[in-house]
């Protein structure tokens, strides 16, 4: 309590004093103040949208070039990370919810991907293959101080970080299929939390830490299922003929948004996170790469200022197998 106490009464005499030498601080951008998705869609050419959780009042958000993907909310919902292929080159960009205050955080001719925010929001994981073959890397908020924490001759996907900040998961191909892992943030310690025949892929944390949520083909074409975050228990929770992919929990983890083709176009669906009540968001276009964003459940903690292309409906394979979904 005094260490709040004290960083707001810093806050307060730095802004008097700004104010007394004719200066302002920076406006900080704003987060949404209701419960809210982002999502990546075709609609007016493919970009960055929003959509309150009921499918209601889809918006876009100005100012994000290219067909974005690998959409992340920062843990204060003031930003949103995605990557996009821009000028020739798949990059990872940051962008405040408003449109405002676009920064490329990389650039490199090898494609970036797949951003996940820290839960503290002073960092990133990113996939990259700039090293020759996907692996998984860190860096500061600002797109500083990258490095490789994989380094694996297989290739290593799509990072999430646990909601502790102390493990991230991802998928890879070094079992020959993709399977999940968690390892410390560091890269150490990598532990396979799947092992089967299956393609094991998109994990993504609960809120609480408990479970991880992935999309499998074990049971015949994608489906979601959840697991215990120790790989124990494994429920499924979608049974359908056609593929459900990229799932993402809400903030209050009682329910979870997903891509599918359950109607016969390509769309942001919610469910409870049993699998029961699942509902399409019924957008134009197609739609995917959900991310969930809910004031009542933000992060504490500020994100530092900066100084998941369409083709068909399918699932990345390993390394160099590029298809709709990512």
């Amino acid at each position: 309590m005094y260490s709040r106490v004290k960083s707001a009464f810093f806050a307060l005499c730095t802004a008097i004093l700004l104010s007394h030498v004719g200066l302002s601080l920076p406006a900080l951008a704003q987060a949404p103040d209701e419960p809210t998705i982002a999502f990546a869609t075709s609609r007016g050419g493919g970009s960055l949208w929003l959509v309150d959780p009921d499918g209601d009042n889809a918006r876009a958000v100005p100012n994000a070039p290219g067909a974005s993907l690998g959409i992340e909310w920062s843990p204060d919902g003031r930003k949103i990370a995605y990557y996009a292929e821009v000028d020739g080159n798949i990059d990872v960009f940051v962008i405040d919810a408003d449109g405002q205050n676009l920064q490329r955080m990389t650039e490199h001719l090898k494609a970036d991907r797949w951003p996940t925010w820290h839960p503290n929001g002073q960092r990133m994981a990113f996939t990259s293959k700039r090293d020759g073959n996907l692996e998984i890397y860190v860096m500061d908020a600002n797109g500083e101080g990258k490095q490789n924490i994989t380094n694996h001759p297989d290739a290593d996907y799509d990072p999430s970080w646990s909601p502790n900040g102390r493990k991230i998961a991802f998928y890879t191909s070094r079992d020959g299929n993709a399977e999940i892992y968690v390892m410390d943030t560091d890269g150490q310690n990598p532990t396979n939390l799947t092992n089967n025949d299956a393609e094991d892929i998109q994990p993504d944390w609960s809120p609480n830490g408990n479970k991880i949520v992935f999309a499998s083909d074990r049971a015949g074409p994608d489906n979601i299922f959840v697991m215990d975050a120790d790989g124990g228990k494994v429920d499924q929770i979608t049974d359908v003929p056609t593929p459900d992919n990229e799932p993402a929990w809400s903030p209050d983890g009682k329910q979870i948004a997903f891509t599918a083709a359950r109607d016969g176009t390509i769309d942001v669906w919610v469910m409870d996170a049993d699998g029961d009540n699942a509902e399409s968001l019924e957008g134009g276009g197609w739609n995917r790469n959900p991310s969930w964003f809910d004031p009542a459940f933000a992060g504490e903690f500020a994100v530092s200022p900066a100084g998941k292309h369409p083709s068909i409906w399918g699932k990345l394979k390993h390394q160099e197998r590029v298809t709709f979904w990512r």
